[in-house]
């Protein structure tokens, strides 16, 4: 039995860049029940300011860079420009490979499914692991946040997402009454989907108006994806346990984005 100061459950951005950090002072064991890289959906837009704050050179895995953020509301729509990069955009294959391998320079990393968990212990379908403190970081189905009681926010947002194969120059995010939908540029394809909250909104047809709209090819396949958003009902600290990322539903209300609050 492994004993570790600190043991996170998840290695996406939330838990692979808290254990880069904690890692630095202290023992820290992270579980991955994933073998990485993996398809992950989402539009792959990353805040340019992360550069500053984690320890990681992007430029390998940067898709392309963006100078400009549009904005639509109904029939209207805003520009906002700036002298310097302020996002640029990822495949989360390889933004999330890519923290994980330098999660591996602070901290032990094993690649093994949690079945369970309780006060200073967490147990794999290999072996069982001692830990001062426990981080769930484990996503949307978080097994640490239901095994130790963490409430959710409540507040899911349905998604539906595409990699379409097209050249655009501007990322654009066009809300709605009920919800949102994006245009993300990567080098090759543009990401496209829409969200809002679950009963209230309909992405489909958020995501196919926009499609229309803007003329971009129906693609061949979709993918679908819930979440939880931000909310005062959602609970992260009992004890000497953490839920962070989706697994404390962090994402943000208003835009649906995930990694920056994740990581942040």
């Amino acid at each position: 039995m492994g004993k570790y100061d600190v043991i996170v459950v998840g290695g996406g951005p939330a838990g692979s860049s808290l254990a880069i950090f904690l890692g630095k002072k202290w023992r820290v064991l992270l579980l991955e029940k994933e073998k990485f890289p993996r398809y992950k959906v989402c539009a792959g837009g990353v805040p340019a300011c992360i550069e500053e704050i984690l320890p990681i050179d992007f430029s390998s895995i940067k898709e392309r860079e963006f100078k400009t953020l549009t904005f639509g509301w109904r029939r209207k729509r805003i520009r906002l420009e700036w002298d310097f990069p302020v996002i640029f955009t990822v495949k989360r294959e390889k933004f999330d490979n890519l923290l994980l391998e330098r999660a591996r320079k602070t901290c032990e990393v094993r690649f093994e499914k949690v079945i369970d968990a309780g006060d200073g212990w967490v147990m794999t379908e290999k072996e069982m692991y001692e830990g001062k403190v426990i981080v769930g970081a484990d996503g949307t189905g978080s097994l640490i946040r239901r095994v130790f009681g963490l409430s959710s926010s409540g507040r899911w947002v349905k998604t539906i997402e595409a990699e379409i194969p097209q050249r655009r120059d501007e990322i654009l995010m066009e809300f709605f009454h009920t919800g949102y939908a994006w245009i993300f540029p990567k080098s090759d394809t543009v990401a496209v989907g829409a969200g809002g909250l679950a009963g209230l909104s309909s992405p489909k047809k958020m995501f196919e108006f926009l499609l229309e709209k803007e003329k971009i090819p129906r693609p061949l396949k979709v993918y679908h994806w819930a979440y939880p958003v931000f909310g005062e009902k959602a609970e992260w600290v009992k004890g000497n346990v953490l839920v962070v990322g989706d697994a404390g539903s962090l994402a943000n209300p208003l835009s649906g984005a995930g990694i920056y609050s994740g990581i942040f």
